[in-house]
Order: C-alpha cells, then structure tokens, then sequence
C-alpha cells in the first residue's frame, strides 16, 4: 500500500478485497463463484452491475443427501503471511451466508442453484442471498452398484488415483457390506469416500478397538500402521432419504 496511489482491476466484475495491515498489502482477488458438488462446478455471472450481481447454476445433479458450499477459485481460503487465513467460502450460520460457514445440507436430485450478491455494508452476510430449487427428483438407487474407497496419507496419498476401491459383498434386507482384503497401512490417516468425491465421504466418530463407528465428513482415522487381512465397511440403506445410517468400519487383523 502507498498513500496517494490508486487501484485497478483488469475487467469488470465481483472482487474480494482483503487489506493486510501487517504487510502493508493489499490483495485484490476476481470472484468467480461455483460449489462443491462433485469436483466443483462453476456457476454462471448474470449482467454485472455494481449494485447486484446474480451467478446461476442450472440442471446440477446431486447423486445422494448431502452437503455443498458455494466457493470461488475452486478454493477454500487464501493464506496470507504469519499463517492467517481468509474465507473464500460461504456457508450457513443461523440461515445466514457467512465466510467460513457450516456445511449446506441438500437432498438427492436435481436443481437450479443461484448466489445473489448485493451491494451492502456491514457484515458479509448482508451481501449474499440464495436460493436453491428442486427441478428434478432422481429415480431410485441401488447402493450395490456404489463405489466406496479407503482413502488417505495412510494408504498412499489424499488425491485422484489414490483409492482403493471396496468390493460389494452382500445385502441383507436395507445393510449392505462392503470389503477390500490384504490393505498395507502406514504412518498417517485415513477416511472412506464416495465416488473418489469429497462430497460425501465417511470420518472418524467413535472407536471400539478395530471397531469404528463413522460419520459423515467426520475426522480422519488414523492408521494402525499394519497390514490388514480384510476391511469391512458396512451400513443401512435409507431408501426415502437416500443416505447411509450408521456406516461402520471394521478392521479384521
């Protein structure tokens, strides 16, 4: 920052503007907004204007119950010197769009998602609106076609390529088993994903030995640092909300 200068942006459109009084830095980064559902799809800017500006995604899927955020730069924040970190998401406190905010739970389907931003001062939250609307039901799942994986440092790395995919095994009545034998675990962590998606993945609830109860983007889990014979993930289908109750995951020495 110098007194006196000015500030400008190549293009027209929506920008977040963060001031680092600590550096004497200005970062002014272009707003493109889009959600996690999937691997991140970006969504469409209406007419810019300086006063309000609508970004729209139309006909998205949601494979299964779930949860999204809305982001930008396919991102989550922007480190800035000193280990500080800045939003560059937005979720739900109290109903409300905040940076930084909780999860947004959204139901299997199909739908017309839109991100208002409008002009305001005071908190973010008094700048953003959305709506998002239900334009196609799904028809009905078979949870023996899904594909669940281990994935993590643990087992060789967090990224695309690095799962191990489970084997269905059996259905009895709404439980469905789920195994992948001969597993080498190292120093690290795990968790059980779906699709090799972070939109829905399986975390660390409670612990019974090599018992472990699972929640949905619950912590990581840490690694026995063994080989393991058999590892078995099971769970109960909820066919009206299309969700997997009480997932577990047992490792068989």
């Amino acid at each position: 920052m110098t007194a006196g200068a000015t500030l400008q942006v190549p293009t027209n459109g929506l920008y977040h503007v963060i001031v680092d009084m600590d550096n004497n830095t200005i970062i002014i980064a272009p707003v493109d907004w889009g959600v996690n559902i999937g691997s991140g799809i970006d969504m469409e800017a209406g007419a810019f204007s300086k006063t309000s500006m609508t970004f729209t995604l139309e006909n998205v899927e949601k494979a299964s119950t779930g949860t999204f955020k809305y982001r930008y730069g396919n991102g989550w924040k922007i480190e800035l010197s000193d280990g500080v970190k800045v939003n560059t998401n937005l979720g739900k406190d109290g109903g409300k769009l905040v940076p930084g905010g909780t999860d947004i739970p959204i139901e299997r389907g199909v739908y017309t998602i839109k991100l208002t931003w409008t002009l305001a001062g005071g908190e973010i939250s008094n700048s953003f609106t959305d709506n998002v609307t239900l334009t196609e039901e799904l028809p009905t799942l078979n949870p023996a076609d899904f594909v669940y994986s281990l994935i993590g440092d643990a087992i060789g790395g967090w990224g695309a390529g690095d799962d191990i995919d489970f084997a269905f095994v059996s259905k009895e009545g709404n439980n469905y088993t789920y195994e992948v034998e001969n597993v080498t675990f190292g120093a690290g962590e795990f968790k059980v994903r779906f699709d090799h998606d972070w939109g829905k993945n399986f975390g660390l609830g409670t612990e019974d030995g090599n018992v472990f109860s699972l929640v949905n983007n619950g912590g990581n889990i840490a690694s026995p640092n063994a080989t393991i014979s058999k590892v078995q993930f099971t769970f109960e289908w909820d066919e009206e909300d299309s969700v997997e109750v009480n997932p577990t995951l047992t490792l068989v020495p």
